[in-house]
């Protein structure tokens, strides 16, 4: 993965992906690979891996631009046009989604026949791990190290930490990235928030059909109904459309409970529950807002 560029044949992009050391990082090639081996792709010989005839069939039956690596040359290049000012962010998400769906596209009436046996998941081998050898270390055993016992799980114990929690067992690192909300008018919903909650906007599209707003380390973003129809065929149920708020809340958390509450009310919100103190020493409402979505408003813990 590092030595990709020996694979590129426009000199620029090969260039490119040197100076970015090939695909993925020293953090996430490892899941990569393992991914790989979980579903077959890729086998062990001793120390070396190899493709499996089911990697090399779906390489040749996908698009070239999706199986070439200098794709991700192209879009490395115009994240450093996001970095230096050339190009917004929304632009490049904008181009993404316009380029995916061209090539979704063209992939909907294709058909994959996959050669050879697959693997089924969890079953590539024992974990692959890139070892690492010092000379100051080599030979000797590792000392134990006694844990600090804190009385937490470890996902609850990386959470507090700031660090995704990492399940080894199957290979993957996991953390909350997205809170997406299907809703009828994703232009109205990213103002209600602004002006009810005093959230900032990040993007909408050009398309009017996903937007997001700033909130940290997991976005919160709306789509619309008809994104939603597209991405479930069979149907949902959608929250402006239920009688009763649905069985999930987004939670904001602010000092000043009560102005923010008043305010939400005065944007349009519906009461569900006054502001109460609560035995355990949060305040808490909650609301609806008009698109049918339930909002919790909480003081912070502790």
């Amino acid at each position: 993965m590092k030595n990709v560029a020996k694979l590129v044949d426009d000199p620029r992009l090969k260039q490119k992906l040197k100076d970015t050391t090939g695909i993925g990082t020293e953090a996430t090639r490892a899941g990569i690979i393992q991914g790989l081996l979980d579903r077959g792709y890729l086998v062990k010989q001793g120390k070396a891996l190899s493709a499996t005839p089911a990697a090399f069939s779906l390489i040749d039956a996908v698009p070239r631009a999706i199986a070439d690596p200098g794709t991700t040359a192209i879009w490395e290049q115009a994240l450093d046009m996001v970095q230096s000012g050339e190009m917004s962010l929304e632009a490049f998400v904008a181009k993404q989604s316009a380029w995916m769906s061209k090539q979704v596209e063209r992939c909907s009436g294709m058909s994959l026949r996959i050669s050879g046996p697959p693997v089924p998941a969890g079953r590539g081998g024992a974990p692959w791990k890139k070892k690492r050898k010092s000379s100051a270390t080599a030979g000797k055993r590792p000392r134990a190290t006694k844990a600090k016992k804190t009385g937490l799980g470890p996902c609850r114990l990386l959470r507090r930490q700031g660090r995704p929690y990492r399940n080894h067992r199957q290979g993957m690192c996991m953390k909350l990235g997205y809170t997406i909300v299907y809703v009828p008018d994703v232009e109205a919903s990213l103002s209600f928030f602004e002006n009810a909650f005093g959230l900032k906007r990040r993007f909408l599209h050009e398309s009017g059909d996903y937007g997001e707003l700033d909130t940290g380390p997991t976005t919160l973003a709306f789509a619309s109904l008809e994104l939603g129809e597209s991405n479930f065929p069979e149907g949902f149920v959608a929250a402006s459309n239920s009688h009763k708020p649905l069985g999930m809340e987004i939670a904001l958390v602010t000092e000043k409970v009560v102005a923010a509450h008043a305010n939400a009310l005065v944007n349009g919100a519906e009461e569900i529950r006054a502001p109460q103190s609560k035995p355990w020493g949060q305040t808490v409402s909650y609301l609806r807002c008009p698109a049918g979505v339930l909002v919790e408003l909480c003081s912070p813990m502790g």
